[in-house]
């Protein structure tokens, strides 16, 4: 008898999760330039001006952006278009890829930096400051958008504003030479990518069932059994 109460309460539990509503989610992704797995680069990796050349899918729209240390600083926008998003945004992360920023260098490299009309210079020169940007080598950084900046991703497009800064300091054009000091910061963006996972507003959420509910069952169930031993 115990054996078959077991059996049949499992079976009644399993059957009530078949039915009830379960949650959808999905991730929304919208790459711009040459994203890791295109350019096989990595983060921290020291690159030369020949390891950029031919990438598949370059930040065209970058060039003459790029900035040079002793010409000018590099200062470009772009913008990721992916749709309007009309269920439940969870989270969503930005990052970049980017090449000889230089923040390795004393004091702060960062002149600005902005996504729609929200400023996240403080963010990402904390970031920076805390990791890589030696001379000549590729970084990538990721900010994660809390759930205050979920309405500006609602409507399908983010813009975004990069401005760079100097003082550079750069090594000389032999390794007997002292380093150079340039009053710009040149660069260069290897990849932008917006990531946004949404949960379908018209699925609630799955219900957890009272105990009183769920003990209510049980007994149903017991009474029900019991019934069919005395027949």
């Amino acid at each position: 008898m115990k054996n078959r109460f077991i059996k049949y309460l499992s079976s009644a539990i399993f059957g009530l999760a078949l039915i009830a509503p379960t949650a959808n989610s999905a991730v929304i992704t919208s790459t711009l330039g040459s994203d890791p797995t295109a350019s096989g680069f990595v983060d921290g990796q020291s690159l030369a001006i020949f390891d950029l050349l031919g990438l598949p899918t370059p930040m065209s729209y970058d060039t003459n952006m790029n900035g040079s240390d002793p010409i000018s600083n590099y200062d470009s926008t772009w913008t990721h278009s992916y749709g309007a998003i009309t269920d439940t945004i969870l989270s969503a992360q930005f990052t970049i890829g980017i090449y000889d920023h230089d923040s390795a260098s004393a004091g702060s490299q960062l002149g600005a930096f902005g996504l729609d009309s929200t400023d996240f210079t403080a963010t990402l020169d904390g970031l920076f400051e805390g990791s890589g940007g030696a001379n000549n080598e590729y970084n990538v950084y990721s900010i994660n958008l809390g759930a205050g900046f979920f309405s500006q991703l609602s409507d399908g497009t983010l813009a975004a504003a990069l401005t760079l800064s100097g003082t550079v300091e750069s090594p000389g054009l032999l390794p007997t030479f002292p380093n150079v000091i340039n009053d710009f910061n040149g660069a260069q963006l290897i990849f932008s990518t917006l990531s946004i996972t949404t949960q379908d507003a018209g699925v609630p959420p799955v219900p957890t069932p009272e105990p009183g509910i769920l003990a209510l069952f049980i007994a149903g169930l017991g009474i029900l059994l019991a019934r069919r031993k005395t027949l």
